[in-house]
């Protein structure tokens, strides 16, 4: 595993003032645009911004010894209510953080939930997965056992990255509804490889089929 300390904490000094925020639009009054704006650039978001980008697994990064950042977006998940002091005391948001170098590009995305008791984190995937957080976790098996196809005998996985490659299960299908299956590509780690893994997810009435070919595997280059 590569040393990756001070890039990490270069990156997170540079995301913990959002001065490229951008923050999806919510209903009248839902959440105080200002109260959140103001938590954004508080010392308890910086706190808690660097704690989780310390779980952001190296793998997740580009291979270089410099990074550099890009415009941090904001998506509430659940409306945000504030306590007397203006931190958050319910509620969730996404963080995408796009990173680059060596001419790769990756965005990491951080959950946010908050509690009365605190603001807690979870590093989820990296990239543009569709999938949410239960079905990532579902996910993993499958990308995993097809990793291990090209792999013999590797213990040590992770997923690098995941690109969005379209909704239908045709590549170049443009009538393909939204709601129906789409396609997707995971880079995972897999020891000393880095293999692209196709996926399909085929949602239904009773849940999410996901489906991998081994043959349509391939090794990428470093």
């Amino acid at each position: 595993m590569r040393a990756v300390g001070a890039t990490l904490v270069t990156l997170a000094l540079g995301f913990l003032v959002p001065a490229g925020v951008t923050m999806a639009a919510t209903a009248p009054g839902a959440t105080d645009s200002k109260k959140f704006q103001s938590y954004l650039y508080s010392d308890a978001y910086r706190a808690a911004l660097a704690a989780a980008w310390k779980k952001v697994p190296p793998v997740s990064l580009p291979a270089c010894t410099n990074l550099s950042d890009g415009d941090v977006s904001v998506t509430l998940q659940q409306e945000v209510s504030f306590d007397a002091k203006g931190l958050p005391k319910s509620g969730a948001w996404w963080g995408h953080y796009p990173i680059k170098g060596c001419g790769t590009e990756r965005t990491i995305n951080i959950l946010f939930r908050a509690e009365p008791s605190g603001v807690r984190f979870l590093v989820t995937l990296p990239g543009h997965t569709r999938a949410n957080i239960v079905l990532q976790r579902d996910a993993l098996t499958y990308a995993f056992i097809g990793a291990g196809t090209k792999v013999a005998d590797c213990k040590d996985m992770e997923v690098a990255d995941t690109a969005f490659d379209g909704f239908g299960l045709t590549p170049g299908d443009k009538t393909a509804p939204e709601s129906g299956p789409w396609r997707e590509t995971w880079t995972v780690a897999a020891c000393s490889k880095m293999l692209a893994v196709p996926l399909e997810f085929i949602p239904d009435a009773t849940g999410t089929t996901i489906n991998q070919h081994p043959a349509e595997i391939r090794e990428l280059k470093k």
